[in-house]
């Protein structure tokens, strides 16, 4: 090994580890939620068979994350556990990232950019969740950094094989990689230097990846024909492409209940975030890197417009494009100079990262609705039945129950959209009646509230009795309970 070689691989363990404890810190402190539920329950199941079953009519993603997930889970089911494939995932995306901007700028370029992805609040969201977004990220990362080494590298037919292999494993893990591959390919056709050099062999390996890609469309006829109409994601705003960006950077900061100091520090983030980007892209487009530019805007620019029709937009989807994010941000980074002090922007971006993290893991933001302790509570009193008016509380208790209650699915629906203020009840005491066994000594319901505050449900329990009374069912509330994010009560007869 080279001293050359050594000054980047020594460096780059060091980076990898410190990403990887930030991925460990708190694994398992925050709770659990849907987007997990969604991928261990069909995980959980007997067979590969019966998983794919039941994620075609959960889900709306391909079912390879949830097969890996299946097998991760012999071992065990503790969500330390369960979360660490996904911290896997991410310190390999930290790697391919690294290769990436190595193979553009050298050493230094590489490392800065492994940094920044080693303590990129979105990657370590999205490495810390039992999700495929993990995996998405690193199979998008592998896919851009083989493509570049084919095209920057002119490397041999392995390299042609791995890319195929990358893109159909990603595709497998995410429908929307479809559309980093759109822009890879429109990267081959519309940048002249890379058309002149890789077209003939790009068409030639092109049939084989679409070969491979077609054998997603039989799950994929599938999936669309049983999935729930009830799993849309929300429409597009107009903001929503600037604060893409700031996703990318920051992650999902809430600064609209917090102090003075956060909301000023995210605006002073994504301000600093935002110049180095714009520096990272007059660097591309002065250095005939144009392929860099079609691969950050191409996908979120189709994701825009087609939302503009249809709902697809969710910020999550665009971890595709964090590699040339942090490659981009790194370029501008490096480029910034405090006389003769280099690289003065990068230790800025590395301490506005640490902060985002701070005020990430602080616990009003970092916690969620507290499904452990609605467990511990379900399971200290008897009831015959078990109401939840959120599909979310409701797998919960199936998972954490597992099997020890029949819960049931009564509403799907959060506070936060009632106004149960103006004297209507946000519960449906109707289809409460006609799903409660005739001889019920005791019932609980489960409220989900919003997860950012710690409100308490107002006159909820009386508006109940109040209905009941009129149905002719005598009910008094024996124990009410309020967690973050939920509250409980318990009804049973005088």
């Amino acid at each position: 090994m080279t001293r050359k070689t050594r000054r980047y691989w020594l460096p780059l363990f060091i980076i990898c580890l410190v990403g990887l404890l930030l991925r460990l810190y708190r694994l398992d402190d925050k709770g659990i939620w849907f987007d997990e539920l969604a991928t261990l329950f069909p995980a959980s199941a007997e067979s590969v068979q019966e998983l794919v079953e039941i994620t075609g009519t959960l889900e709306k993603n391909p079912p390879l994350h949830h097969v890996l997930i299946h097998y991760w889970m012999g071992a065990s089911n503790d969500l330390f556990w369960l979360r660490l494939s996904s911290v896997l995932f991410g310190v390999g995306t930290i790697f391919a990232i690294a290769a990436l901007g190595r193979l553009y700028g050298e050493n230094a370029l590489g490392l800065s950019a492994g940094l920044i992805a080693a303590v990129n609040p979105f990657l370590i969201t999205h490495a810390q969740e039992v999700r495929m977004y993990a995996l998405f990220g690193l199979g998008s990362a592998a896919a851009t950094w083989l493509l570049a080494r084919v095209v920057r590298a002119r490397r041999n037919r392995a390299s042609w094989i791995a890319y195929a292999e990358a893109a159909v494993v990603t595709l497998w893990t995410h429908y929307l990689f479809a559309l980093l591959y759109f822009a890879q390919s429109a990267c081959i056709l519309l940048v002249p230097a890379i058309r002149r050099a890789v077209w003939t062999r790009w068409l030639r390996w092109q049939l084989l990846t679409v070969a491979l890609f077609a054998t997603l469309v039989p799950y994929f006829l599938f999936n669309i024909q049983n999935l729930d109409e009830g799993t849309a994601p929300k429409e597009v705003r107009w903001f929503d492409p600037l604060n893409l960006f700031r996703h990318l950077a920051l992650a999902y900061p809430n600064p609209q209940d917090a102090a003075l100091f956060v909301r000023a520090f995210t605006v002073a983030a994504a301000i600093l975030f935002g110049l180095l980007l714009l520096i990272g892209l007059r660097h591309a487009a002065r250095n005939r890197q144009s392929e860099l530019i079609l691969l950050l805007f191409i996908p979120p620019g189709v994701v825009f417009v087609a939302s503009l029709v249809v709902p697809i937009y969710n910020p999550r989807y665009f971890i595709m494009i964090a590699p040339v994010f942090c490659l981009l941000l790194a370029r501008g980074a490096l480029s910034v100079r405090w006389n003769r002090l280099r690289p003065f922007g990068l230790p800025v971006v590395v301490l506005f990262s640490f902060v985002s993290l701070a005020y990430y893991y602080h616990d009003g933001n970092y916690r969620r609705a507290d499904y452990a302790r609605m467990d511990a509570v379900l399971s200290g009193v008897d009831a015959d039945r078990v109401y939840h008016f959120d599909y979310e509380s409701f797998l919960a208790d199936r998972w954490y129950g597992a099997g020890r209650r029949d819960p049931m699915l009564i509403r799907n629906v959060m506070v936060s959209s009632i106004p149960y203020w103006e004297g209507r009840s946000i519960i449906p005491a109707d289809r409460v009646v006609l799903a409660l066994p005739r001889d019920a000594k005791g019932f609980w319901v489960v409220v989900r509230k919003p997860i950012h505050t710690w409100e308490t449900l107002r006159d909820v329990d009386q508006k109940l009795i109040d209905k009941l009374g009129k149905w002719n069912l005598q009910y008094v509330i024996d124990r009410r309970d309020d967690l973050h994010g939920l509250t409980l009560l318990h009804l049973k007869r005088p």
